[in-house]
């Protein structure tokens, strides 16, 4: 998993959200998370491809400056015509300091290489087919190398409403073996990113935030030969958030494009006739309210547009859900989801496909 689009996407909003609202980017309360998701394709002719990820989270805080978050799963994936794939997934893991005085928020991510590699041809089948991130499964690989990837995040208060910021990750990546019958290593390129963004709070029960990521990628060899390029990746994001007491709506908008990827022909790496990665368009909306002391219930809604390329056809998925929060004490939380999505492909006479997913977990706070 590419972790640095992870740290930046996640870690900068946050940022940018505390500065407008609250002193501390650091949570001083620390939690354990754990749970089941299931997500299950299948069409009406009984394709199937499902997924079943046993995940667990911890954030902990050691104080207002310094926390540790480790995150990772256990996935078995299973398919009409495909291989069995069953596995740990890599840790990740992200070390956060906030220099409070300087407006920074430095991030040392690793990703630890305890997941599984060196996959049958039949297993590496499978893991590219889940990796598609149309079909947004929980775990979309299971093994990598030895990633570290350090990011420095700076905002500044312009005003009392209003928040720039910029960021920067720079991912080193690790080789390993994806596949079993491979003699040499394969070794992704590192990996450059340069995020820009802003917040403005509209009032005090309404802000919108804004950024845009940038990913310059390196070379990928195996053994000594160059063999692929990614191309550059631009992500585009714009959020808003009300509040309605102790209710909220939250609006997510983000545009995917990359550049061609560059293949290699006869030594050197040429550009892809026609792109192959789509651009994509994605909506999300969630209104949490509040039904009691100890129940909190979200409306999901999610769209996804997927762009025609020489791999991919036009294609929208719909996604609507429910999202109930059972709260057992100050310190025990039941967090539940339910997803169901629709794929159609925009050809004509193409038959839909049909999500369903399923979350329930554990969270404690201690």
């Amino acid at each position: 998993m590419r972790i640095t689009g992870f740290l930046l996407l996640i870690l900068f909003p946050i940022l940018l959200f505390s500065q407008g609202n609250d002193p501390y980017v650091i949570s001083q309360q620390g939690w354990v998370k754990m749970g089941v998701v299931y997500q299950g394709w299948y069409d009406k002719y009984n394709y199937k491809l499902n997924e079943t990820s046993v995940p667990y989270q911890v954030y902990f805080p050691f104080n207002r400056s310094v926390a540790l978050s480790l995150r990772g799963s256990h996935a078995s994936v299973q398919g009409t015509g495909l291989a069995t794939l069953r596995g740990l997934s890599d840790t990740q893991l992200i070390l956060t300091t906030h220099m409070e005085s300087a407006h920074l928020v430095f991030n040392l991510g690793v990703n630890i290489p305890n997941g599984k590699t060196e996959l049958s041809a039949e297993e590496f089948d499978t893991s590219t087919l889940i990796s598609l991130n149309i079909l947004n499964f929980y775990t979309p690989n299971l093994g990598q190398g030895l990633n570290i990837a350090p990011s420095l995040t700076w905002a500044m208060p312009i005003s009392d409403n209003f928040v720039l910021g910029l960021g920067a990750s720079y991912q080193i990546k690790g080789k390993y073996k994806p596949i079993e019958w491979m003699e040499e290593d394969y070794h992704p390129g590192n990996e450059l990113s340069v995020t820009a963004g802003f917040d403005l709070r509209l009032a005090e029960t309404r802000t919108f935030s804004g950024d845009v990521l940038w990913t310059k990628y390196g070379e990928d060899r195996i053994g000594s030969e160059t063999v692929f390029r990614s191309g550059d990746r631009l992500v585009a994001t714009v959020q808003y958030r009300q509040y309605f007491g102790y209710n909220q709506l939250w609006i997510l908008g983000r545009y995917r494009t990359r550049a061609k990827n560059s293949l290699a022909v006869a030594g050197k790496l040429v550009p892809e006739e026609y792109k192959t990665i789509p651009d994509q368009i994605e909506l999300f909306t969630r209104y949490r309210m509040r039904l009691g002391r100890n129940l909190n219930l979200e409306i999901v809604g999610e769209y996804f547009k997927i762009n025609k390329t020489m791999v991919f056809v036009n294609a929208n998925v719909y996604g609507l859900g429910l999202a109930p929060e059972v709260r057992l004490s100050k310190r025990v939380a039941l967090p539940i989801d339910f997803l169901y999505r629709i794929e159609k492909d925009e050809d004509e006479g193409s038959e839909p496909f049909f999500c369903l997913e399923v979350q329930a977990g554990l969270q404690i706070y201690f």
